[in-house]
């Protein structure tokens, strides 16, 4: 695979898992008192496993010709160390000052970022080969895992709309938690286009059919034709 394939099957990665780490996020932010600290725990696995990706990323970018792969591993490599390390000093930190100590609750946060980071370079390193695997999967079961993701952004695109509208009565239109919510959703709402798109052409292939593409070239050489005759 060139590099700049690597670039871009890691950068669909990259934006999946920038999408969820908002998505979690406002959620967070909107979470009452008492469940914030778990929601916000959440949010910052989704944000380290995104961080994880973006090094993976920015190494492949960076990387010399014929470095990708080894620049990749190197990453991975970093971070798993980091997340070995962190592990220890939280069972240190456990056995020092016991589990409810803060400087144990701390280190536990720690561990459990490092280890999301980790998960998240991993899977980076992973996202080429599992890009190759999509490329000669049968095109109806990338037609259907699309459908699927598109129905996935539609609810997640009004469930955040509902949001927004109950943010702008409560807070106001222009309050940054509206027009938070307000982004979240438009943002959905493109994937879900995005996600539409893959399918139809998906589908089209696999009905052994034209693509979405080669229907609309088709209607402009018809439209041009009339209008010669005319």
């Amino acid at each position: 695979m060139q590099q700049h394939q690597m670039v871009e099957a890691i950068a669909r990665l990259m934006d999946a898992k920038r999408h969820e780490a908002e998505r979690v996020r406002h959620i967070a932010n909107q979470c009452a008192d008492r469940d914030r600290d778990q929601a916000n725990e959440v949010a910052l696995v989704a944000e380290a496993e995104a961080s994880g990706v973006l090094a993976v990323e920015r190494a492949v970018e960076h990387a010399l010709d014929g470095q990708a792969l080894h620049q990749m591993a190197s990453i991975v490599s970093i971070y798993e160390e980091e997340s070995n390390h962190q592990q220890v000093a939280w069972h240190e930190a456990v056995g020092m000052y016991g589990e409810e100590d803060h400087r144990s609750i701390n280190a536990r946060l720690a561990m459990i970022q490092a280890h999301a980071a980790w998960q998240g370079a991993a899977e980076a390193q992973a996202a080429p080969a599992q890009r190759n695997y999509e490329a000669v999967e049968h095109p109806q079961a990338i037609a259907n895992r699309a459908l699927a993701a598109e129905e996935a952004y539609r609810a997640d695109a009004q469930d955040l709309k509902r949001e927004a509208d109950m943010d702008a009565r409560k807070y106001g239109k222009k309050d940054p938690r509206t027009l938070d919510a307000q982004r979240s959703a438009a943002d959905a709402e493109r994937r879900a286009a995005s996600a539409h798109e893959e399918a139809e052409t998906a589908q089209a292939l696999a009905d052994g059919g034209p693509t979405p593409d080669k229907k609309t070239a088709a209607k402009k050489g018809k439209k041009a034709k009339r209008g010669g005759i005319c």
